[in-house]
């Protein structure tokens, strides 16, 4: 693998566990809504085009998750779901499923131990990679499509950055905003999101677990290259990864990664990023390379030891293995470059 730029590996995992505590709690719930959403998802029309370079997907599918088929692109190495991410779907998806409620928490402590865990280090990342190539982060201005319930925007605006941000969701614009004190998050609607990056006057465009979710994908990376005001772009976006080989196996375990009950109908490649960087001409300046593959089988392991009927001090025993060394494992897979997530910082113009 040919690494462009500056990459960073691995993160600590033990403060993420206790984050996502209801994963291991609520698989039930969590398995029985991605269910349903799949079902719908299912009901979309097929998708014959890869979703980044419109290459027709071949017949073989790469695996089966969940009910539904994934194909790799021959041309550019993405991950395809057979359906298109239609309109009924998202629409029911985002305003009424997963993404209305649950990513985030009514209590202001939880809210700050999530921010203090999954988004300030996000921020410095960023802040460091600018840093390393001499550039003022205090002097430029920043839009966040799809700002979510608002973490990562408190933390800019504490640090003094000049940030908005939009998101389709109203509960969570109207929570994300209490949360901060302020009016920073807007209410957009998914068709005025490409026109808003296309008009913009910010320098700094932020896309943290979004680009997945966008239907109109494309559209949205030519209106970023389309306007010259815009100079970087920070992102994150699953991968496929280990993974995906884990929720194949365990079909009785939420399927957090890949599905279309959580809004991942198509997943990254390292070819495939390579391939919208070269189509844009997009300059990698640093990338962040770490993973949750390990909690992904921790977590599918002790939900399957429980559904079995194991004795609790077994199964304290392999968490206890997992919770003690799940940071030196991931960190292999992450420069082995399986990891399922990446974050990665580029200059657009």
């Amino acid at each position: 693998m040919i690494r462009q730029g500056i990459y960073r590996f691995g993160k600590s995992m033990l403060d993420v566990y206790a984050i996502k505590r209801n994963f291991f709690e609520e698989n039930d719930k969590l398995l029985d809504n991605s269910t349903r959403f799949s079902e719908l998802y299912r009901k979309q029309k097929v998708r014959e085009n890869c979703k980044i370079c419109s290459e027709i997907l071949p017949r073989e599918k790469h695996f089966t998750n969940h009910g539904t088929d994934y194909y790799l692109c021959g041309r550019c190495g993405h991950l395809s779901g057979r359906y298109d991410d239609g309109v009924e779907y998202t629409k029911e998806l985002y305003e009424s499923g997963l993404y209305a409620t649950d990513y985030w928490e009514a209590d202001p402590i939880l809210f700050n131990k999530r921010m203090d865990a999954i988004f300030i280090p996000k921020l410095n990342f960023m802040l460091d990679s600018f840093l390393m190539r001499g550039i003022n982060a205090n002097e430029m201005s920043y839009l966040e499509i799809g700002a979510g319930a608002g973490h990562l925007i408190l933390s800019m605006n504490r640090a003094g950055l000049d940030v908005i941000g939009v998101e389709i969701s109203e509960s969570q614009v109207e929570f994300a905003n209490k949360m901060i004190g302020k009016e920073l998050i807007l209410t957009m609607s998914a068709d005025k999101i490409a026109e808003t990056i296309r008009t913009t006057d910010r320098e700094v465009l932020i896309f943290i677990n979004v680009l997945e979710h966008i239907t109109n994908l494309n559209e949205v990376l030519d209106s970023i290259k389309a306007n010259r005001k815009i100079k970087y772009i920070f992102f994150s976006v699953p991968l496929l990864s280990l993974t995906c080989a884990f929720e194949v196996i365990f079909s009785q375990v939420y399927p957090r990664h890949i599905g279309g009950g959580g809004g991942h109908t198509h997943l990254f490649s390292e070819k495939s990023l390579a391939y919208i960087f070269d189509k844009y001409d997009f300059k990698r300046i640093s990338t962040w390379e770490f993973g949750t593959d390990i909690m992904d089988l921790y977590r599918s392991i002790v939900v399957t030891l429980e559904t079995k009927g194991c004795h609790q001090e077994f199964i304290t025993k392999i968490s206890t293995l997992f919770q003690e060394q799940s940071d030196a494992i991931q960190l292999i897979i992450d420069k082995s470059g399986m990891a399922s997530d990446t974050h990665i910082v580029a200059q657009v113009h």
